[in-house]
C-alpha cells in the first residue's frame, strides 16, 4: 500500500483466502509519526531498513481433511460386528487398478474395525477400495469416493467422510448321510458340531446338534473355520 498518511495510523487485515487455504486472523498494526514508523504490532511485521517502511509475511494453512471409517463383519446368521484385520487403500480419483502398490496410503483396520487417512489434499479427489479381507471374509468390492473442495468435504461431513465397509463371512452347508452296513437310511441319530479344540462330546459342549431324517442331517450356514 503506497501513498500512505505520514502521519497515519492503520490497521493491515486478509480479508479472504486463495481457494483451499484458511484465512489468517492476524491484525497487523502500523503507526507513522512525520513519515517514520513510530509502533509496529502483528507477528510477520517488519520494520525496513529505511525506517519509513514495513514489510508484512501472512502465513495461510491448509485445512485439515481426512477420511476414517468402520469395518464391519457380517456372520451367516447376520450379526454384525466390527472386524480387524481389513486392508484397505486410498487411490487418486484417476486410477481404475486398485492394487497396494498403486495406492497413495494403505492402513489394516483396528480391533474395533476402524480406518483412517489423514494429510490429504483440501481440494483432492479420492477412491476407498478394501484390498485384502481378513481369513474367513468375502473382501467387499465397493469402490468409495471422497472429493473435497476447499477443505470441505462435497457431500460429506464438513471437512472430513465418514463410510463403513461390510465384509460377508464364509460359510458352508454340511450335509450327514447315516446308514447301517446293509445300506439302510437311518433315523433319529443325533450328531453334533464341535470346536476343533472340543475335548468332550456332549449335547451341551455342541456349537449344533442336528437329528437325521430319511436318513440325513444338515448343519447350515458354518460359518468358516475348523470344526
Amino acid at each position: 500500500f503506497d501513498n500512505l498518511d505520514p502521519n497515519g495510523s492503520y490497521k493491515v487485515v486478509e480479508l479472504s483466502a486463495p481457494t483451499g487455504w484458511i484465512k489468517s486472523d492476524t491484525v497487523f498494526t502500523v503507526t507513522f509519526y512525520n513519515g517514520a514508523v513510530q509502533q509496529l504490532s502483528g507477528a510477520g511485521a517488519v520494520l525496513g531498513e529505511d525506517g519509513h517502511s514495513v514489510y508484512i509475511t501472512i502465513d495461510n494453512p491448509q485445512p485439515t481433511v481426512w477420511v476414517e471409517g468402520i469395518k464391519y463383519g457380517i456372520s451367516a446368521d447376520d450379526t454384525r460386528n466390527p472386524l480387524a484385520g481389513a486392508t484397505i487403500g486410498i487411490f487418486d480419483s484417476s486410477v481404475t487398478e486398485y492394487t497396494a502398490a498403486n495406492a497413495l496410503d494403505t492402513t489394516i483396520t483396528g480391533t474395533d474395525g476402524s480406518f483412517r487417512f489423514d494429510s490429504l489434499n483440501p481440494n483432492g479427489s479420492y477412491k476407498i477400495v478394501e484390498l485384502a479381507a481378513p481369513t474367513g471374509y468375502a473382501k467387499s468390492d465397493t469402490v468409495l469416493t471422497a472429493r473435497f473442495q476447499g477443505g470441505t468435504a462435497v457431500d460429506g461431513d464438513g471437512d472430513h467422510f465418514e463410510f463403513e465397509i461390510e465384509n460377508y463371512q464364509y460359510a458352508a452347508n454340511l450335509r450327514i448321510i447315516k446308514a447301517d452296513e446293509n445300506g439302510s437310511l437311518l433315523n433319529g441319530v443325533t450328531f453334533g458340531l464341535f470346536s476343533e479344540n472340543a475335548a468332550e462330546y456332549t449335547s451341551a459342549n455342541a456349537i449344533r446338534t442336528a437329528v437325521t431324517s430319511n436318513g440325513e442331517c444338515v448343519f447350515q450356514d458354518v460359518p468358516y473355520g475348523n470344526y
